[in-house]
């Protein structure tokens, strides 16, 4: 195996993952292996949120030094979820935030994994009914930023406009409830770009990523 992490899990697939003490935010370099790991050989996972982590690069100007690497980390891992070794409940926002809670990860970073995009929206139709009581759920621009990142990533790793990405959801993903969360997710997306804009480094960083909305 490659980019293997001293901390990184080493459990067979479908045992239970244990606990471990309280780690730091995993570096972007950290959470970028930890998602190659667990998501490498699952279709075009892995291409998906290696291009979200770096959509999240373009906007972390916007904070300040530790929230720009938990947006990193969350934009890398939001995912995570989906690898099979540590699915639990079949909702991948969800499990994905059980494993890193029980990594030993800061309840922050899997608050925004349990969160992303909305998931609180789906997440009753897929039977997962206490996903605040689980993990509060952050409002932040930090939440819109992983949103952003998450909206400009399509399935198979092509860096899309907004848009694109929200047509491609409803399509793979059919439903009433598509319309109330796009919108949700749009009003993410309108809060980053104010900021950016607002913002003079943001805004150049962030200058391909206004010309795949075209």
């Amino acid at each position: 195996m490659q980019d293997r992490a001293p901390w990184m899990p080493d459990h067979p697939q479908g045992s239970a993952v244990s606990s471990h003490p309280p780690r730091a935010c995993p570096t972007w370099e950290e959470a970028r292996a930890l998602a190659r790991e667990m998501l490498a050989g699952d279709g075009t996972r892995w291409p998906h949120v290696r291009t979200a982590g770096f959509v999240a690069t373009r906007v972390t100007t916007l904070f300040n030094d530790d929230d720009a690497a938990l947006l990193l980390a969350a934009a890398t891992l939001h995912d995570i979820g989906y690898a099979k070794r540590i699915a639990q409940t079949g909702f991948h926002p969800l499990d994905g935030a059980l494993f890193l809670q029980s990594e030993g990860f800061p309840a922050r970073l899997a608050g925004l994994v349990a969160h992303h995009s909305q998931a609180a929206i789906t997440a009753p139709l897929r039977g997962v009914d206490d996903l605040a009581e689980r993990f509060p759920r952050e409002q932040s621009l930090l939440v819109d930023a992983l949103v952003y990142a998450d909206m400009h990533s399509a399935p198979d790793g092509r860096l899309v406009g907004t848009e694109w990405r929200l047509a491609d959801i409803a399509r793979r993903h059919p439903g009433s409830h598509q319309d109330a969360r796009a919108e949700l997710l749009r009003a993410s997306i309108r809060r980053i770009d104010a900021a950016i804009h607002a913002d003079p480094d943001a805004s150049a960083r962030a200058e391909g990523l206004t010309q795949a909305e075209g």
